[in-house]
């Protein structure tokens, strides 16, 4: 079934959309690429970087949000505020309390792609894409071109079912050094699934805490299971997810996250139930360090056992992932792992500096990379590792190795057909890696 991420992201994103329609043929014939797991956590990465900006269109120029109703005409005129048609569609703050089906969610209700689709119908003569393919205000009101994608949106609106319960870009981009992480949680009834994915870095705050990479202990209050075990964690990840906020009652981010999820797997409203669903988080970037780093606090955290459900692994899906922690983070992330507790695809790109960055500027501090490395290069099939750190160098346009469109254009060729990349779900890659990690066991011997 193709996913819901796949197709809400190709809506609002236009680089490189044209593309995403390839198909690689297999046994089973032939296999739309945002059908498989691997891409559909990739287009949900990319989402969360371009949601936002229908939403900061919507705050900036809408005469019934953040005050702007105060502006005299002139003023308005001055600031192009003007009314949306149903700006509810794609932000609540106008909703009511009663609204609120989520306590513990900033938003007042679900938001659906089919409300998001909704509202650029109505309102399409005010959007526009920059050249960058980021949606933008058009102050000319008179913009008539169709988004790519929009058919996808509009398919989805008919077979899925699948809402963001949470998307906190609250205090984000406008906030200078006092900005917070921006994540998106989504509930995917037609897969089964609720994810948490982190954004990657834009603020300058996002990149204060890139660079803030002295290593500090977990919390020894908050997580006594990891008190002595020589755990050794990024400072700057680490904060920006566990430091007190000034929003959510003070909560830290992954305090806040974890209330909505507990929330989410308890629920029974509307004759729902989620308590089986399987927990993946995603992210690009910063956003993949942090979705690592989350998966792996949340998986070892004894406290959320009560309402993560028994028997499924928490599941990472990281793309240009930085290293997070040192020996004694990779050794508990094994020890989670072969307990089923916690899995981890970190996809990197041949290169991408990002996913080694810190191993090259302080070789000394002993950083690593756990999980299974499915390492990207141009028209090579993809390398699997298991618990390695690919270096590779690129002399040539080193950001443009970064982009998320370079990871699927690599991910995603001819290359790779005979991997069956298209097909293949987390435990292929993991029993994968287990038996070659066993030949080369018994070789050794």
């Amino acid at each position: 079934m193709r996913s819901l991420f796949t197709f809400f992201t190709f809506a609002l994103a236009s680089v490189g959309a044209n593309d995403v329609t390839e198909t690689f043929s297999n046994n089973a014939g032939s296999v739309p690429v945002e059908e498989t797991p691997l891409a559909s956590m990739l287009h949900v990465s990319q989402m969360v970087y371009q949601y936002v900006n229908i939403r900061d269109v919507i705050r900036k120029h809408e005469l019934t949000v953040n005050g702007n109703s105060r502006f005299s005409e002139e003023e308005r005129k001055e600031r192009q505020i003007i009314e949306f048609d149903s700006p509810g569609l794609v932000v609540t703050e106008n909703g009511s309390d009663e609204d609120d089906v989520f306590v513990n969610s900033k938003l007042k209700y679900e938001i659906t792609p089919s409300m998001i689709l909704d509202f650029v119908e109505k309102n399409r003569g005010y959007l526009k894409l920059d050249d960058g393919g980021n949606i933008e205000f058009d102050e000319t009101g008179t913009n008539t071109e169709i988004f790519p994608s929009e058919h996808r949106l509009r398919e989805l609106k008919e077979n899925f079912d699948a809402d963001i319960v949470e998307y906190d870009d609250f205090k984000v981009n406008h906030e200078g050094l006092a900005s917070e992480l921006l994540y998106t949680v989504i509930v995917n009834r037609s897969e089964k699934r609720i994810t948490v994915c982190f954004r990657g870095s834009v603020t300058p705050k996002d990149w204060v805490v890139d660079g803030s990479f002295i290593r500090r202990k977990p919390n020894a209050t908050e997580f006594p299971e990891l008190v002595d075990k020589g755990i050794k964690i990024h400072r700057g990840f680490y904060g920006y997810l566990f430091r007190d906020t000034k929003d959510r009652n003070m909560k830290s981010k992954y305090d806040q996250i974890c209330a909505l999820l507990k929330e989410l797997y308890t629920y029974k409203g509307k004759g729902r139930d989620y308590s089986d669903y399987t927990l993946y988080v995603t992210g690009h970037s910063l956003g993949g360090a942090l979705s690592q780093l989350f998966a792996f606090m949340i998986a070892a955290s004894d406290a959320a056992k009560s309402f993560l459900p028994p028997n499924k692994p928490v599941i990472a899906v990281t793309y240009a992932s930085p290293e997070v922690g040192n020996k004694g983070y990779e050794k508990h992330f094994n020890v989670l792992e072969k307990q089923d507790r916690l899995r981890h695809l970190r996809v990197s790109n041949q290169g991408d500096l990002v996913a080694f960055i810190l191993s090259t500027i302080a070789p000394l501090l002993g950083w690593k990379q756990p999980g299974v490395n499915v390492h990207v290069a141009p028209n090579k099939a993809v390398e699997i590792a298991y618990d390695k750190v690919k270096m590779a160098f690129a002399f040539s346009n080193p950001l443009n190795m970064h982009s998320l469109d370079i990871y699927r254009q690599r991910l995603f060729n001819k290359h790779n057909l005979g991997l069956d990349i298209d097909s293949k779900c987390v435990e292929d890659f993991y029993n994968e890696k287990r038996v070659k990690l066993s030949k080369k066991a018994m070789k050794a011997n």
